[in-house]
């Protein structure tokens, strides 16, 4: 059959039949190497912000994990309930005093036990002045003992600088066994 078609036939069958060669190379075996080639260059950006979040998500937990132990270890119960109850009423009374703060009164309140942690409370009357006030705020927040105020009331005495002050103060313990 090729025989009885001319040069120029011949030479426009090969370079058809080269034409659907290509064509069929290009969509069977070109197309979806390139394809494949695409979709991994995407999973490998995934994978490597997918990467990046994990190293900094552990960097994060191991960061609260040493926190955590810190905290744990000043949370920890120490003693008995009765021994825990004295120290807080020791600090509390400690940083009234050191503040120049003349106590009024004194509550000890009902033991409040969670799940995983206890509360020791104390309501307490102090008398003050403002910046006498401040110093014990701040001296609670560096105290050893996790130590907050609750509650406060703060009423101005006769003159501006005189403070009656009614506050309840409580300290978180972890329960035996439970801080890790």
């Amino acid at each position: 059959m090729l025989a009885r078609l001319s040069m120029r036939e011949k030479r426009l069958a090969a370079v058809t039949a080269a034409v659907v060669v290509a064509a069929v190379a290009y969509r069977f075996v070109i197309l979806p190497q390139v394809t494949r080639m695409w979709d991994l260059a995407d999973k490998a950006a995934t994978s490597e912000i997918n990467l990046s979040e994990m190293e900094q998500a552990l960097a994060r937990a191991s960061r609260v994990e040493g926190e955590y132990a810190g905290y744990a270890a000043e949370i920890a119960q120490k003693g008995t309930d009765l021994e825990e109850s004295v120290a807080f009423l020791h600090t509390v009374s400690d940083l009234t005093t050191a503040d120049g703060m003349k106590p009024t009164s004194q509550e000890s309140l009902p033991i409040e036990v969670g799940s995983y942690y206890k509360l020791f409370s104390v309501r307490m009357g102090v008398a003050t002045r403002p910046v006498w006030l401040a110093r014990f705020v701040a001296a609670l927040e560096k105290s050893e003992q996790v130590i907050r105020i609750e509650d406060i009331r703060i009423v101005a005495l006769d003159d501006s600088e005189n403070l009656s002050v009614n506050m309840k103060l409580t300290r978180v313990v972890a329960r035996e066994g439970e801080a890790k």
